[in-house]
């Protein structure tokens, strides 16, 4: 993939990324809920295999809070360096941006609402991707 493909991607999944910094934090929350019953209901009956699926459930649910905060990091920080270098390019050329990658808009549209020709958009577009990219890295 090349660096002009990679920034449109990144816009494009601006939206998942963003809406999984905010979901993660749900899903982790009911986890640690289930946690703290399992923590403190009784596991029936005292038998080994009982205790053992206990512990094996208990285990799990660490495992999966474990990588979930893992994950929810990584998106963070990745949404937090996408969000600041949208912030470094002039307003225009972060319309341009948001309107084709993150909102889906064609560019006969984008072209129509700021008033531009398709190869002025065009031009805009990738010069908007390099200072993104430069932002980036």
């Amino acid at each position: 993939m090349n660096w002009k493909e990679e920034a449109m991607e990144k816009l494009r999944r601006y939206r998942l990324m963003a809406n999984s910094a905010h979901s993660i934090p749900m899903e982790l929350e009911r986890l640690a809920g289930e946690a703290q019953t399992l923590r403190t209901a009784p596991f029936g009956g005292g038998s080994r295999r009982n205790l053992r699926s206990h512990e094996d459930r208990l285990l799990d649910n660490l495992t999966q809070r474990q990588a979930l905060e893992q994950q929810l990091e990584r998106v963070e920080c990745w949404v937090q360096v996408t969000q600041q270098a949208l912030e470094q390019l002039e307003p225009r050329e972060q319309t341009i941006l948001r309107r084709l990658y993150m909102e889906g808009m064609d560019t006969s549209a984008v072209g129509r609402e700021l008033g531009l020709e398709r190869s002025s958009l065009y031009r805009l577009r990738d010069e908007a991707l390099k200072k993104l990219t430069i932002a980036m890295y």
